[in-house]
């Protein structure tokens, strides 16, 4: 009886289709063994693809299956996932690489929102597919000349005559060597091989720029979303998506089921300006990915029934809306700046030009005055630029905030000659009731200070707790330039001065001198740098804790800018 089930298993496995091609492949030829592992080591295929297809891979693709592939190649020639079109495309498949190749233009479908995913890929549509796959990716490749030389050409349909001389004269697809047999089918296995062969010739020579919007576009309302398509690779994708219903936005929570009209400012490439399904203004920005509600300069939602982009003079870019009331109806134009800030009430601008210029230097100006540049620092649970009104000065410090060709400064300086109050400092720290300082372990701390006399010093503290009125009254570090001796000095007070080091710069400084000042904490070990050379380089483990930072003078007058703290980079 034993024999017996032997010989007919033996005998099933000899006449059965199921051929194990290294024992994965289901339905596979034993010649398509070497082949099919190359495309699962490309990461074409994967061992479970088409295990539930009856035969496996002797039987014949499909246009569903085909277009797997297709997204494969193109992932594995550009190391990205396109994106899927939307799942609406086609009325009789939702399949995610059917959508992906539609998107790039790999795939069509067969017309009236079918794309028909189980018929049978031909030869010619195959070819066809390939190509474009490739010319989605990016790759550069020679088509041919376009002149088919096998013996069946009449039989290719014009829209395949491309594909099919490209696939044949560089052997991807060769037929019987005499005929192509544009119109028969192609089993799996064998798409499978021409798909890596194609992979093994084309991969690393993709050519396809990054999408830069700074090039330009054009936009388009879809019912999918807002779609760019980018001129420097005529890629098109959906930036703002209407699929999700509500999300939650910078400016508010957006439910849009479609647009209503868009406008972009050539001038300022990086948003894209647009009025929602119910009459709200956004924009979108490219550099943050972030879609921008606008709002009136009281507060609220702004309904808009008309906008233009001004373009004359070299304010261009403002918005003038149109802004009519939900409730009264109650029509105002105004403008604004590309940040979303209301500008003024446009009906009472007899010169918006120009009006526009006044208030909007008056908002530079206040913008650009002394802040510290925190955007990098971890930790830090404060503002992200605190200005001058988050600094909390001590020892009766005189301050005042300006604005010199664009850059914004901090000068500061003893109120007076009172022997008790002539080392004030300026803290960003926890002894300030609305700030939470970044410090602890280590950091990166910079600025540049402007000596407006030759006296004293000025420089950075750190690590600062405990901060109060008088001279040396905190626990932290302070590094500080002395004009009056040419030197760098590192020290800490414990409510009393110690000094740590001090070294000679090498040269002269002198009134209006402009230095970069520049310190790394790394645990106990402190560097001092000033305009790039590192002066100090010493290790102290009194304060490690977090604490404040910020600026101080001693017997000094100085203006300090860009100021900025970072995280060590290691």
């Amino acid at each position: 009886m034993k024999k017996l089930t032997c010989m007919i298993v033996v005998t099933m496995l000899l006449c059965s289709n199921f051929v194990y091609a290294g024992g994965w492949f289901a339905g596979a030829s034993s010649w398509a063994e070497n082949e099919l592992n190359l495309a699962y080591e490309n990461n074409l295929i994967t061992y479970d693809d088409f295990s539930d297809v009856w035969k496996g891979y002797s039987s014949n693709i499909s246009r569903q299956q085909f277009a797997m592939l297709a997204v494969r190649l193109y992932k594995a020639l550009t190391g990205k996932t396109p994106v899927a079109a939307s799942p609406a495309t086609f009325t009789d498949t939702s399949n995610d690489d059917v959508l992906r190749a539609n998107k790039v233009g790999i795939i069509n479908g067969k017309g009236n929102g079918l794309f028909a995913p189980d018929d049978k890929v031909t030869r010619q549509e195959m070819a066809v597919m390939m190509m474009r796959t490739l010319d989605s990716a990016g790759v550069s490749y020679d088509k041919g000349d376009g002149v088919l030389t096998f013996n069946d050409k009449e039989k290719v349909s014009s829209w395949a005559v491309t594909g099919s001389d490209f696939v044949f004269e560089n052997g991807f697809m060769k037929g019987d060597g005499v005929s192509f047999n544009p119109l028969s089918n192609t089993t799996i296995e064998q798409a499978v091989i021409i798909v890596n062969r194609i992979y093994t010739k084309y991969h690393g020579s993709t050519s396809l720029e990054e999408s830069d919007y700074t090039k330009g576009y054009t936009t388009e309302i879809t019912p999918e979303g807002l779609a760019v398509t980018y001129k420097n690779n005529g890629k098109t994708e959906i930036v703002v998506s209407f699929l999700n219903g509500s999300k939650e936005k910078s400016g508010g929570t957006m439910t849009l089921t479609g647009m209503k009209s868009t406008q972009t400012c050539s001038s300022d490439l990086s948003k894209i300006y647009f009025v929602d399904s119910i009459n709200r203004m956004w924009y979108f920005d490219f550099k943050d990915g972030k879609i921008f509600q606008y709002n009136t300069s009281y507060g609220g939602a702004l309904n808009v029934n008309d906008y233009e982009v001004i373009d004359t003079g070299k304010y261009y870019g403002y918005l003038a809306v149109e802004s009519v009331a939900p409730v009264s109806g109650a029509v105002t134009r105004m403008v604004f700046d590309r940040d979303g800030a209301y500008v003024g009430d446009l009906e009472y601008m007899s010169d918006y030009n120009y009006q526009i210029e006044e208030i909007y230097t008056a908002q530079e100006e206040e913008k650009n005055k002394f802040t510290m540049d925190v955007t990098k620092a971890v930790n830090f649970d404060g503002t992200i630029h605190p200005s001058e009104d988050d600094i909390y000065f001590y020892s009766n410090a005189k301050h005042l905030s300006f604005v010199s060709n664009g850059t914004g400064y901090l000068r500061m300086y003893p109120a007076g000659t009172d022997s008790a109050y002539v080392g004030p400092m300026g803290i960003v720290g926890p002894n300030s009731s609305t700030i939470v300082a970044y410090n602890g372990y280590g950091g990166l701390y910079k600025t540049d200070i402007t000596f407006n006399n030759e006296v004293g010093n000025a420089g950075i503290v750190f690590n600062t707790i405990r901060a109060a009125d008088g001279n040396n009254i905190y626990y932290g570090y302070y590094v500080g330039i002395d004009p009056e001796n040419d030197t760098v000095l590192l020290g800490k007070s414990e409510n009393k001065w110690t000094s740590l080091k001090k070294v000679d710069l090498g040269y002269d400084v002198k009134k209006n001198d402009t230095l970069t000042l520049e310190v790394t904490k790394n645990g106990s070990d402190i560097w001092v740098y000033v305009n790039g050379t590192r002066y100090i380089d010493t290790t102290d483990t009194t304060f490690s804790e977090a604490g404040g930072f910020g600026i101080r003078t001693w017997k000094t007058d100085v203006s300090y800018s860009n100021f900025s703290v970072n995280p060590l980079p290691y």
